[in-house]
């Protein structure tokens, strides 16, 4: 079975510290289904000296990647080892998810890929950057991150049947990927809590138990008292199960409201630092038209009160120097008379 799962800048130490086997502070492993007597068998297909952190945030420098907090720049795919896979092909299966899983995604894009053997079923956490083509106007960088675009309902649908296909034709028999929890895509915790309700429901059955009856095809005998000390630790477990899952559900909620909160305000600050900056530009807009406006009405008032001063120049000069015209003219002509006359006298 496989399963995908989804992760934030906010929530990748949790899940690549759990990958890892980082411990606390307490010294301790947070998962408290971890048994540490097996963890020896663990193996990672990356061999570098770089941490799980460091690989995801320098392939984070390469890639065009929006600063929204919600953003998912992490997936991973949690692929469990199914029972019909025979016990000397574990290995193989594992090395054939790796690399279908790798040949999918890329290689620049793996950040950890790390096989569990030390949790209730064997399991890998194939850990990825979901990368697209850029296809952004004026992109500086060829690729970027989108989960959105990449893992969309198509490819989810389509994934199963390629797995499956791919590991069954390298093992040579069928896998047994393809089952109902896959075909639901059910989480770890889900899948968790059936196994914590199927254990209830066999507790249920105490009569049947105490005559003997366990099972269709087997029987088992235990003393009533052996039973009853068998029945109060296997209550107790279950109860510990269901404190343990109602305070994950309860502090995943917590968290997600946080979330919600920091989004929503996030939006709000940004949409009034656009409305502040909005409002000063149009404030500078209207203070400069206005400025302008004031300097066109002066230079006309200007210019009409130049047209005017001239205007009354003319209506002053131009009746006295018609006058002096007429002086000048009738004095040529007197003068040319004289002049004629002196001509006809010699």
């Amino acid at each position: 079975m496989a399963h995908l799962m989804k992760y934030t800048r906010g929530a990748v130490h949790g899940i690549l510290t759990h990958d890892e086997r980082k411990k606390d502070e307490t010294k301790e492993y947070k998962n408290k289904d971890i048994d540490k007597s097996k963890t020896h068998l663990n193996y990672s297909f990356i061999h570098d000296e770089k941490s799980a952190e460091e690989r995801l945030k320098s392939r984070l420098n390469d890639l065009d990647v929006s600063k929204r907090s919600d953003v998912n720049v992490l997936a991973s795919w949690v692929v469990t080892l199914p029972k019909e896979v025979k016990e000397k092909d574990q290995k193989k299966f594992f090395n054939y998810v790796n690399e279908f899983l790798t040949q999918k995604y890329g290689k620049d894009n793996i950040i950890s890929s790390d096989v569990h053997f030390d949790e209730t079923t064997p399991h890998i956490h194939f850990c990825f950057v979901p990368v697209v083509p850029n296809k952004k106007k004026n992109a500086t960088k060829d690729y970027k991150v989108s989960a959105k675009e990449l893992l969309n309902k198509t490819h989810l649908q389509q994934f199963h049947d390629d797995l499956n296909y791919y590991i069954s034709n390298k093992l040579g028999y069928e896998s047994g990927i393809l089952n109902g929890a896959t075909t639901q895509n059910k989480s770890i915790k889900e899948m968790k809590r059936e196994e914590i309700n199927k254990l209830s429901r066999i507790i249920e059955k105490e009569p049947e138990i105490k005559k003997g009856i366990f099972s269709k095809n087997e029987t088992v005998k235990i003393p009533v008292d052996e039973y009853e000390i068998l029945k109060k630790k296997t209550q107790d477990y279950i109860n510990s199960q269901n404190a343990k899952f109602l305070n994950d559900l309860l502090a995943e909620n917590e968290r997600l409201k946080k979330e919600k909160a920091k989004i929503r305000d996030d939006a709000q600050n940004a949409i009034n630092e656009a409305q502040a900056k909005a409002d000063k530009a149009i404030a500078e807009a209207q203070e400069k038209a206005t400025a302008q406006i004031e300097a066109a009405k002066a230079a006309t008032e200007h210019e009409i009160m130049e047209m005017k001063a001239c205007i009354r120049v003319y209506d002053d000069v131009y009746p006295k120097a018609k006058a002096r015209i007429k002086r000048l003219e009738n004095e040529n002509a007197t003068m040319k008379q004289m002049i004629q006359s002196r001509g006809r006298g010699r």
